[in-house]
């Protein structure tokens, strides 16, 4: 669906002041005079016709036709996000077309960016042969369809990865923590065989059965309760994302610190919260996507949770929020080669809040053998995130491809299944106990959705734009290893490694560590 000009024959004039007026007329509005008579104009069903008038309603651009006609000839293979920004663009002209030619005229913002999509359409008029040329940016078909990605918007779809990754680092650190909480089931069984075993028993120090989590009395098995614990993590997470046709390259990277308390209040239960901070970098990554510029977040997150134990088996539960402020830069440059147009060069600024819901529940159970241990175990983890729309601003020149964005939802819904194998270790001074771990993702619900958008200066309510996120494999894998140590009067210290595999288009890994108190 795209906007072709009418042209005009050149007429004689008599009096230099009318060519003049002729001219700047024709300048204005978009009409190009030449001598020469038009090639054939594409068939109606290509959707590109000359305009009647100036401010013909019936007028179709022809960025659209062009990005069609040469695909389907095999002349160049132009991608989807190309023909997605091609109809966009042409639903913009054609509404600018109407407003800019018309008795009340445009703003600012309209004409520049009347102007600057003139300009592509006279490119796409120039390589159809057919139509006004003289705003052309002289741009070759693979230069062309470079400059439709360029005002195409699919950048906001790495806001809702960046939003997605705190919100599954959130969840992690729940899981370390609760993990740590069963690392001290793990110890009772472990101080069990010492008990049962002879010598070992006579090896452990004075206060080894007061080690974190260990009961007060002469049973080993025994559990405190009524005490408190304080915990505080810290992690560093990267990764990067391969290109796709609606979605960039980027690399990603960052921080989080969280800390919080829980309370055992029997034998079996414990109940805590957990604060979290994050700060999140992602940047795009120009030598594989047209694109520059990245998203950077920074929020907040709290969460809190509930495990119930008994001999061996265990569940938990958890429910948390988290808000997250974005900032987003976007450029949007492409050439000219036609000396009497600029080359376009700007960038573009946006600020938006994604508030998340996260709620997970799990459980599993410990087989426990000499030391050694295996758990396999179950969890459901959902998420359910909102980001607020927003619109764009620019101190460059090319403030009509300003861009404004709709709220986003984003839900996920995945399954866990793991198992964890674990040894403990009985120096005298504690217990030592280095676990691995494998799982398996799946997700279940709305893995791809629409970012609805338009340029600002047009009517608002016309989204041009409707871009999907990527539609990735429901499936993947998650693996990990690392070491917590049970010491004396209750402190208790972790470091681990986490990587995973087989998640389409990306490459993700954290490296966390933190320590816990009791008192």
């Amino acid at each position: 669906m795209t906007v072709c000009r009418r042209t005009r024959s050149a007429e004689p004039t008599r009096v230099l002041s009318g060519l003049f007026l002729a001219f700047a007329f024709q300048a204005w509005h978009g009409v190009t005079a030449q001598t020469t008579a038009p090639n054939p104009p594409p068939s109606s069903s290509q959707g590109c016709t000359l305009a009647g008038s100036i401010g013909d309603p019936y007028a179709q651009p022809c960025l659209a036709t062009l990005v069609e006609t040469f695909t389907e000839k095999h002349i160049y293979a132009f991608n989807g996000l190309e023909l997605a920004a091609a109809e966009a663009d042409d639903a913009a002209y054609a509404s600018l077309l109407r407003i800019c030619t018309g008795p009340s005229g445009c703003s600012g913002a309209q004409l520049n960016l009347y102007t600057r999509l003139r300009e592509l359409e006279d490119n796409a008029d120039q390589l159809l042969g057919f139509g006004p040329t003289f705003y052309s940016l002289n741009l070759a078909a693979q230069g062309l369809g470079f400059a439709l990605r360029w005002t195409g918007d699919e950048d906001f779809a790495a806001q809702s990865s960046l939003t997605s990754r705190f919100a599954n680092n959130q969840l992690a650190a729940v899981s370390n923590r609760l993990t740590a909480l069963r690392f001290l089931q793990t110890v009772r069984l472990a101080r069990q065989d010492a008990w049962a075993q002879e010598g070992l028993l006579a090896d452990a120090p004075a206060d080894f059965w007061t080690v974190a989590g260990g009961g007060g009395g002469a049973d080993p098995g025994s559990a405190s309760y009524g005490k408190w614990s304080v915990f505080a993590n810290a992690s560093y997470g990267a990764g990067t994302k391969a290109p796709t046709t609606f979605d960039n390259a980027f690399s990603f990277g960052g921080t989080q610190f969280s800390g919080g308390a829980d309370v055992r209040l029997s034998p079996r239960t414990v109940v805590g919260f957990l604060v979290d901070h994050v700060q999140q970098d992602l940047d795009f990554n120009s030598s594989e996507s047209i694109a520059a510029g990245g998203v950077w977040g920074s929020g907040y997150g709290l969460t809190g949770y509930v495990q119930m134990e008994w001999d061996a088996a265990y569940a938990n539960l958890s429910v948390g929020a988290q808000r997250m402020s974005l900032h987003t830069s976007r450029l949007v440059a492409y050439p000219s080669n036609n000396p009497l147009i600029p080359s376009v060069d700007s960038t573009f600024y946006s600020s938006t809040e994604a508030t998340s819901v996260l709620t997970t529940a799990g459980g599993g159970y410990i087989f426990h053998a000499r030391g050694f241990s295996a758990e396999p175990y179950l969890n459901v983890q959902f998420m359910h995130t909102y980001i607020d729309g927003f619109t764009e601003y620019t101190n460059g020149p090319d403030y009509g491809f300003a861009a404004s964005v709709s709220g986003q939802e984003v839900n996920s819904l995945v399954g866990v299944a793991g198992l964890k194998f674990q040894y403990a270790l009985l120096p005298s001074f504690g217990v030592i106990i280095p676990y691995a771990y494998g799982e398996f993702h799946r997700e279940f619900r709305d893995r791809s959705q629409d970012i609805a958008s338009q340029f600002s200066a047009t009517t608002p309510g016309e989204e041009y734009f409707q871009l999907p996120t990527d539609n990735i494999r429901p499936n993947y894998y998650e693996v990990g290893a690392g070491f917590s140590a049970v010491l004396a009067h209750g402190a208790q210290l972790y470091v681990q490694y986490m990587k995973v595999l087989q998640l389409q288009y990306y490459t993700d890994y954290v490296v966390s560590g933190g320590f816990r108190f009791e008192f």
